[in-house]
């Protein structure tokens, strides 16, 4: 007796299966609004993943300042990646 949840699948089906998923569009956050969004994007741009170091609190106001620009003007943000010389 099989469970009727349970399929196997051939490696054709589960690839198919696999692209129409992430054909489907992603909601990176469920409520973006015009007063929240200036800390979506910073908290995203400051994660582990885009940066190597520490942010000091001049960095943190740099960008907050560009991100509130750039929301303003309705503009791409513009990021620039500068390495630490040790």
């Amino acid at each position: 007796m099989t469970a009727p949840h349970l399929q196997t699948m051939t490696a054709q089906e589960y690839i198919e299966s696999s692209l129409e998923q992430l054909a489907m569009p992603v909601e990176v956050v469920d409520n973006i609004n015009a007063s929240n969004i200036n800390e979506i994007l910073f908290r995203l741009l400051t994660t582990k993943k885009f940066r190597k170091y520490s942010l000091n609190d001049d960095y943190v106001a740099h960008i907050k300042k560009s991100i509130a620009a750039s929301v303003e003007a309705n503009e791409p943000i513009k990021v620039i990646f500068f390495r630490r010389l040790l």
